[in-house]
Parts: structure tokens; C-alpha cells; sequence
């Protein structure tokens, strides 16, 4: 389609657009739901209604990461070394030796 300097001039009286007319009355709201209730539109598969737990001391109102009676006992959760935050902390330490060693200019 061509544009609109191309287009054919008439001498009808041009189209004004629609006005926008606001539906008289209150705006429609969902309503609160339920804990265990799913959510209309969900697109995500969220686990609703499965209670979670504590693996210190079995109780159902926290988890784990929250517990109080853990304050002051040492983590009994091993956390795992991030590897390839080890390795690229190695390869800077190795690559500025290497430059300290060649007292050079060195180019990349």
C-alpha cells in the first residue's frame, strides 16, 4: 500500500476518531483468594497448598533458612565452593603474575 502522500485527496469531510467514553459505575476487582486457591490466569505451576517445613526442627511455620533455634549453633548446611568463581579467581591471580614477571607492556 502506498503511503499517505500518495493517497487520493477528497473533499468528504475527514474521519474524527472515536471518543472515548467511560463506563459509568465502580471498576471491577478480583477478589482476595484463598492460601491454597490457584490463581485464575496461572501460567506458572506454583506448589499452592503444600505446607513447607523445617529440616532442623520439624516445625511447619518456617524452612530451614529462617529457623531460630539454629542461631547460635554452626550451619549444619554444607555450602558447596562456586568452581567457576575458583577457577577465574585463579586465571586473574596466574595472568597478574605473569605480567609482574615481564615488567612489559602487554596488549590484549
Amino acid at each position: 500500500m502506498p503511503g499517505s502522500k500518495e493517497w487520493r485527496k477528497t473533499t468528504l469531510v475527514p474521519i474524527k476518531l472515536l471518543m472515548y467514553h467511560k463506563q459509568p459505575g465502580r471498576p471491577k476487582t478480583s477478589r482476595k483468594k484463598e492460601a491454597d486457591e490457584i490463581p485464575k490466569r496461572a501460567i506458572k505451576l506454583r506448589r499452592y497448598g503444600i505446607v513447607t517445613s523445617c529440616n532442623i526442627c520439624e516445625v511447619d511455620d518456617h524452612n530451614s533458612a529462617t529457623c531460630r533455634n539454629n542461631e547460635h549453633e554452626v550451619s549444619k548446611i554444607k555450602v558447596k565452593p562456586n568452581l567457576k568463581f575458583q577457577l577465574k579467581l585463579n586465571v586473574n591471580l596466574q595472568f597478574n603474575l605473569n605480567l609482574k614477571l615481564k615488567g612489559r607492556q602487554f596488549y590484549l
